[in-house]
């Protein structure tokens, strides 16, 4: 098993990520050297290096106090831009935390424990959101003149216990490349080979047809590029909101329209909300939060997928009245009836850098299928409008003016960490442990912030 895996891991075909788990349980059973360990390590392909075969070392750097090992971890997943979890910086702050109890600091690792600290930070500084009650602890403890009983203003980011305002990321050149690679390539392009769940059962899509939805898409992509706007509503998210009130309601009008009586129509008929949703949205949602964006002093586009905008019964009265202004205006901008409408308008907001996305969507699906994770998380803190629908109408919120992120202020030994109250976060899961969920990609929201100082000082 040793050999499989400490050998044969050159050859990627024999490759096998489950055998090298098994294989460092083993190691660490057997008291191996750490040398062991990173020999395996730099043995596996590197396209096979995986966080969760990480999470496996640190959990045996916990166990053995092995600073130099947790260490050597960090150093790998920041080489191979493998974005480490709660779970994993979890493990890596209990090693150090155990090592600052022991009678001496361990010597062939960081200088001390406020160095090894502060390197963990920088770590999470560069790829993590949001952390755990349980890091928050640990932090206290090894920091000093910390705070997490609601120092910061939500509103300013100002922080009362140190005096530094919380700032924002921006993506480079660079970035904005890369997130607009991620979303055509990984995205669009598939889904252009493929047909959607509002076409047809028949899954196939022949060369010709695909030819043809590029040249469609390249009309919309030339819109997108050439018109000028600041803000993209994303049109059916706005237009379904609080759906599962009025559904019913739009339902019955709807059947009623198409020559039902009012005696045919059956609780089932008008109770039962399908996938996609069979009613049109909501365009009076829409240009509620239209003019409210307008009055922000933007200029805004709302995009919406074919099959709302195309002359079906579904369309008619005050939602025919207002597509045909929007359209008169230049404000709709309508996204191919092959892809979802959802990927057309992140394309139109990334090929915009200043652009923003009027949504409650979090965007968690799109994001597991792109490759730039961190980027698109901070893209989306800074960029996203939400808003609420109420009697009174629609009321719309800018994002934030600081990002939701491990943070160290500018010039100084003072760092600002977003939590939630969960001990530790199960980010693979939307399981609750125990009082709070997590996906993924972290989120734009936490229960509070921590201010804590942390010197990079020699452990005694």
């Amino acid at each position: 098993l040793l050999v499989c895996a400490s050998k044969s891991t050159t050859s990627t075909e024999m490759y096998d990520d489950a055998v090298t788990t098994v294989a460092i349980r083993i190691l660490n059973a057997r008291q191996a050297p750490a040398s062991r360990f990173k020999a395996l390590m730099g043995a596996i392909p590197k396209d096979h290096i995986k966080r969760r075969l990480l999470f496996e070392l640190l959990d045996v750097s916990l166990i053995r106090v092995d600073t130099s090992l947790a260490k050597e971890v960090l150093e790998i997943a920041e080489a191979n831009e493998i974005e480490l979890w709660d779970c994993d910086y979890d493990r890596a702050l209990q090693t150090i935390v155990a090592a600052s109890k022991l009678n001496e600091w361990p010597a062939d690792a960081w200088s001390g424990v406020g160095q090894a600290a502060i390197e963990v930070l920088e770590h999470m500084q560069r790829n993590h959101p949001v952390i755990g009650s349980h890091i928050v602890e640990m932090l206290e403890g090894l920091g000093s003149q910390s705070n997490s009983n609601g120092c910061v203003d939500v509103t300013s980011g100002v922080c009362s216990n140190c005096k530094n305002t919380l700032r924002g990321f921006t993506l480079t050149d660079d970035e904005f490349m890369q997130l607009a690679d991620d979303i055509l390539n990984k995205l669009i392009e598939p889904s252009m080979a493929r047909r959607s769940h509002y076409e047809s059962s028949n899954n196939t899509v022949s060369a010709e047809e695909l030819s043809r939805r590029r040249e469609y898409f390249n009309l919309f992509s030339k819109k997108v590029r050439e018109d000028t706007f600041d803000v993209v509503i994303d049109g059916a998210n706005v237009g379904y909101y609080g759906i599962n009130n009025w559904y019913p309601r739009a339902k019955r009008e709807q059947l009623l329209r198409q020559g039902r009586s009012e005696a045919s129509i059956s609780p089932k008929d008008v109770n039962q909300m399908p996938l996609p949703v069979d009613v049109c949205p909501n365009f009076e949602f829409i240009q509620d939060v239209l003019s409210q964006v307008m009055a922000m002093g933007r200029t805004p586009r709302v995009i919406l997928h074919e099959r709302h905008t195309s002359h079906s019964p579904r369309l008619y009265g005050r939602n025919e009245e207002l597509l045909n202004t929007w359209r008169a205006e230049g404000f709709l901008i309508e996204s191919p009836s092959f892809l979802n409408d959802d990927y057309c308008w992140l394309y139109a907001c990334i090929h915009k850098k200043e652009c923003m996305i009027a949504s409650n969507d979090l965007m968690r699906d799109h994001h597991f299928k792109m490759l730039s994770q961190r980027s698109f998380v901070r893209w989306r803190q800074r960029h996203r409008i939400t808003f609420k629908i109420g009697h009174r109408g629609a009321v719309v919120n800018a994002p934030a003016p600081y990002s939701t992120w491990v943070q160290r202020a500018p010039s100084t030994n003072v760092w600002h960490l977003p939590f939630m109250r969960t001990a530790v976060l199960d980010q693979a899961t939307n399981k609750k442990k125990p009082d709070a969920a997590l996906e993924k990609d972290g989120d734009d929201e936490c229960s509070g912030w921590l201010c804590v100082s942390i010197k990079d000082r020699k452990s005694t």
